[in-house]
């Protein structure tokens, strides 16, 4: 479909914008899988601009000669959602919160929901979109498979963006391709996998979505294949920094130190623990010290593990201290706790 001249179209079929003044684009459903492709950038009267919803099975098409500026489509915009894009051909600029980022064949960006930003249409390429709604990303299945510790990045990326406070985060994450000779890229066969089952829409398509986007989160996970750079444009709010330090403590059901906290967070040490007393009243080494001896306990009750092999998957290398802590917290040692539950091991 080549549109006739002066008509306007909207850059994103599916998408809507709300707002011409902040130029807010919303989606209208869950997730959208779309395509823009740019050629013959240059060449008078060759241009052609392509985009496609696989979704909702709509397609935009116009060349040079329609009259379209494609100046009128680098306006700087914002989500209501999450935003990945893959470049698939070329190369291309994208300008993130006023600063150009330049992107190859192979790179991904994941864009939070507040991240300003556009597109610069100066060269030939072709990029596939993964779109995804609050709700969706709320929802979504994660399925760990055989890959321990997957996929803490994204995932706290995702948390981080979730929370009502998080406006003015203007977080996003690049996946940078390592190995530029590549031919077959797999995450853009993940792509079209989900593309197919957007199109066909065979029963339990959706189920079929959600796996492949498992597939392609551990893919970016792989520090063989991508480099992960995050990039923090805004700050965390106290409440965020608090959820992520007592997610990742839960998570680890381990004892762990302010440093490798910091180290996670990629803020202070220091700060951390003022906010994190400042939201809860209590210090991180007492929540964790918490944690510490309520895994400790189902361990005991649970499983045939010695006390010895419990206190070091705790991270506590001095028994004595483990089981003066231990037993302020339950009024009993660690040998008593198990004879005293030992029906839960029966």
């Amino acid at each position: 479909m080549i549109l006739e001249k002066n008509i306007q179209i909207p850059p994103f079929p599916g998408i809507t914008n709300d707002n011409l003044i902040n130029q807010v684009h919303t989606l209208t459903t869950d997730i959208a899988v779309t395509q823009l492709t740019l050629s013959g950038y240059g060449k008078e009267n060759q241009c052609t601009y392509t985009h496609t919803d696989f979704y909702q099975n709509i397609g935009t098409q116009f060349d040079s000669s329609s009259g379209v500026d494609l100046s009128t489509f680098e306006t700087s915009h914002r989500h209501g959602y999450f935003e990945m894009l893959l470049v698939l051909e070329g190369e291309l600029d994208i300008v993130v919160e006023g600063t150009k980022v330049h992107y190859r064949r192979g790179d991904l960006c994941l864009l939070n929901r507040n991240t300003k930003h556009h597109e610069e249409f100066r060269g030939d390429f072709k990029i596939n979109y993964f779109c995804f709604s609050q709700h969706f990303v709320e929802t979504f299945p994660v399925s760990f498979g055989s890959i321990s510790g997957w996929p803490q990045n994204i995932l706290r990326f995702f948390r981080q963006n979730l929370d009502d406070n998080s406006q003015k985060n203007k977080d996003y994450i690049d996946f940078i391709l390592k190995d530029r000779s590549i031919q077959d890229l797999e995450a853009a066969n993940i792509w079209n996998q989900i593309k197919i089952e957007m199109s066909e829409r065979q029963p339990g398509f959706e189920l079929f979505i959600n796996g492949w986007l498992n597939r392609l989160f551990a893919l970016l996970e792989n520090q063989d294949i991508y480099r992960f750079e995050p990039k923090n444009l805004g700050l965390l709010s106290d409440k965020n920094i608090t959820d992520e330090v007592i997610y990742y403590i839960n998570a680890q059901k381990r004892r762990i130190t302010r440093e490798e906290v910091s180290e996670i967070l990629s803020y202070n040490g220091d700060y951390i623990s003022r906010v994190f007393k400042k939201q809860t009243g209590r210090s991180i080494l007492n929540y964790c010290q918490t944690v510490c001896m309520e895994e400790a306990a189902r361990l005991l009750s649970t499983t045939s593990l010695d006390v010895q092999t419990i206190i070091k998957q705790m991270g506590y290398e001095n028994r004595t201290h483990f089981n003066r802590l231990f037993k302020e917290y339950f009024q009993m040692t660690p040998g008593e706790y198990r004879v005293r539950h030992r029906i839960a091991m029966k």
